[in-house]
């Protein structure tokens, strides 16, 4: 019951500041917690946990996992499987992860759905006991409407940006000035000289901050028009920390790596 409770408040916190998360709704919240039947009611029984702050005492962190007991040779070989841990705190993360991986009888951690710049491995105390067994960012991202899509994010650097986007179905196409910083931006249609012309295509690419306009540039879907462009494009959208799309295994078993 208080980790029905405490959940979502942790996961809105994560998703103000973690570009690329998206929403869980109230039933989608019933069916991880087991208050509403899912796709997969013979799923194994799941624990939970949450972390709290030390000073606030406010949850911070939840974990969702299930385990199964299992032995070989008179010895445990037991998996846990964690099916979500989301912290807003790397402190969090790394305090839950801890319990995960001190479970009694606990030999393998199964773990999926981490960021693409995840820490979790170098929290172990040997880091090349993980092992990657798959890479998929599961995420895909088309702007349709630029003026709101840009103006709906902050920036790393107070600057102003002229860019034309170009767009094979029309919809995002324009010539528009960006106008951005820490606190928020706006974007407007301009009839500026452009300083920076940009496909669709690496728009999206370089909206959440993982892409770099340099880098985009040198594959020829993004053109500096102006000297500077590159850098200050690059000063403007990129972020400490790649975007990542949470992702929770409600289902009894993973897509990968289940035994």
């Amino acid at each position: 019951r208080e980790y029905s409770k405490a959940a979502p408040a942790v996961y809105e916190r994560l998703r103000a500041v973690q570009p690329g998360t998206l929403r869980r709704d109230e039933l989608w919240w019933q069916e991880a917690t087991g208050q509403r039947a899912g796709s997969a009611p013979d799923r194994p029984e799941p624990f939970f946990a949450l972390h709290l702050d030390p000073v606030t005492g406010e949850a911070d962190g939840l974990l969702c996992f299930s385990a199964e007991e299992r032995w070989g040779a008179m010895l445990p070989q037991s998996p846990l499987w964690i099916r979500d841990l989301i912290a807003v705190s790397p402190q969090a993360e790394a305090a839950l992860l801890r319990f995960a991986v001190t479970v009694d009888w606990v030999t393998t951690v199964h773990l999926p759905y981490r960021a693409p710049d995840t820490l979790l491995p170098l929290w172990l105390g040997d880091p090349r006991a993980a092992r990657v067994s798959a890479l998929s960012d599961y995420m895909w991202l088309r702007v349709l409407d630029t003026p709101r899509a840009l103006s709906a994010r902050t920036y790393g650097v107070e600057a102003d940006l002229v860019l034309e986007v170009t767009d094979a179905a029309g919809h995002a196409a324009g010539t528009w000035l960006l106008e951005g910083g820490p606190d928020g931006a706006s974007c407007t249609r301009t009839r500026r000289a452009a300083q920076l012309r940009m496909d669709v295509r690496d728009l999206g690419s370089l909206y959440l901050g993982d892409d770099s306009a340099t880098r985009l540039s040198v594959l020829g879907g993004t053109e500096e028009l102006r000297p500077g462009a590159l850098a200050r494009a690059d000063a403007m959208f990129r972020t400490g920390r790649r975007p990542w799309s949470p992702r929770a295994v409600l289902g009894p078993r993973y897509q990968a790596g289940a035994p």
